[in-house]
């Protein structure tokens, strides 16, 4: 075989690897685009999704400041409930509604017991 030859069958080679991935990256965008029509997306979710990536992009500069924290919080929980996904309030602890006397009053029993 002729370089030339050779040149032409690693071309070949080298075009028909391009197209068979070319065709893969069509299939995997048709693919795409197909699942985000069937979903579209709300103005609201979008502004959730945008201000969370922008936060989390601040976060990786620099520590959050509360006030972000405070926001990065509220749009996780509106995208989450614009998503319907569930959303998992915090469990109340069975001391919350006591009074100090009370706790008080526990303790010094806990405290009694293990004492013993």
């Amino acid at each position: 075989m002729t370089d030339k030859t050779k040149n032409i069958v690693e071309i070949n080679k080298e075009l028909k690897i391009l197209r068979e991935e070319n065709a893969q990256l069509k299939l995997m965008l048709k693919e795409k685009l197909e699942v985000e029509n069937q979903r579209k997306v709300t103005p609201e979710e979008a502004i959730c999704v945008t201000q969370i990536r922008f936060i989390y992009e601040t976060s990786q500069d620099r520590e959050l400041t509360l006030e972000e924290v405070k926001k990065l919080d509220l749009f996780v929980k509106n995208l989450k409930m614009i998503r319907g996904e569930i959303i998992e309030l915090p469990k109340k602890n069975k001391v919350d509604g006591l009074s100090s006397t009370k706790l008080i009053e526990i303790a010094s029993i806990v405290n009694d017991e293990s004492s013993k």
